[in-house]
């Protein structure tokens, strides 16, 4: 895979993160003062996406810039994602809310399966993504539990 490639990725994951932290903390303005368990719940959503943009952008910094146009790709659906966020939140419904968050953490890892499948990934670029994905996944199972037994954290 040529650099241009592996910047692209990284760069399209960059903004998906940071869109996603971005939203997330939208979303905590809407929480209730007596439904502390959520706002924690996104706080540490946020948080970890921008931990994960971070690290993302210091290997970017190893590639050499190019022409590559910011991505788009991933607009409509963190769009359509905060739509139903920002609807549970303002329906009042921790279940529903909870189920986003998990379906939009799957999305995630289905993109992450998607880039660690191109060839010929920089094995540095390759591990960073594996080290994320693991995260993804753990996120996951963590908002499904949540949806589940919304006590559970």
């Amino acid at each position: 895979m040529d650099k241009e490639n592996t910047r692209t990725i990284l760069t399209s994951l960059l903004q998906r993160h940071q869109s996603s932290a971005a939203k997330y903390r939208e979303a905590l303005a809407l929480v209730p003062d007596e439904q502390q368990s959520v706002h924690s719940f996104l706080l540490a959503l946020a948080e970890y996406r921008e931990d994960l943009a971070d690290q993302l952008g210091r290997v970017l910094n190893k590639y050499p810039s190019s022409s590559v146009p910011k991505g788009s790709s991933s607009r409509p659906h963190i769009a359509e994602a905060w739509e139903k966020i920002r609807d549970a939140m303002l329906l009042d419904n921790q279940s529903r809310l909870l189920k986003q968050v998990y379906a939009n953490e799957k999305a995630l890892s289905e993109y992450y399966k998607l880039c660690l499948d191109q060839e010929e990934v920089p094995e540095d670029v390759k591990a960073l993504l594996e080290e994320q994905h693991r995260k993804v996944l753990h996120q996951m199972r963590r908002s499904e539990r949540m949806a589940t037994v919304p006590q559970q954290k």
